[in-house]
């Protein structure tokens, strides 16, 4: 009689263990602004006014030939998200959440 030969196991890669599922994740942690305005001149004082009198820390950002105005940093999506609202609100209606 002949033996017969075992037949060898494919060989795993590190790419065989990664859940599919890990690509579609959205990054919710890290540093996050809400952006309420982007001005090529200087934004009118009333906008400093309501943010001053909101009590949220705020910042500006040199953009090229524009300057943003962002409110923040927010540690986490979730924490954004939980102030958006008033800002909309109180601030600026068009305002909106960007990675920073």
């Amino acid at each position: 009689k002949t033996a017969e030969k075992p037949v060898a196991e494919p060989v795993k890669t590190a790419t065989d263990t990664t859940p599919k599922a890990a690509a579609k994740t959205v990054d919710t942690t890290g540093t996050y602004y809400i952006q309420v305005g982007s001005f090529t001149k200087e934004p009118r004082k009333a906008l400093f006014d309501r943010l001053n009198a909101s009590g949220l820390k705020y910042t500006t950002v040199p953009s090229g030939a524009a300057t943003k105005v962002m409110v923040g940093p927010f540690q986490g999506e979730k924490a954004a998200r939980d102030v958006l609202g008033t800002v909309k609100r109180n601030i600026e209606s068009g305002a909106y959440i960007t990675k920073g």
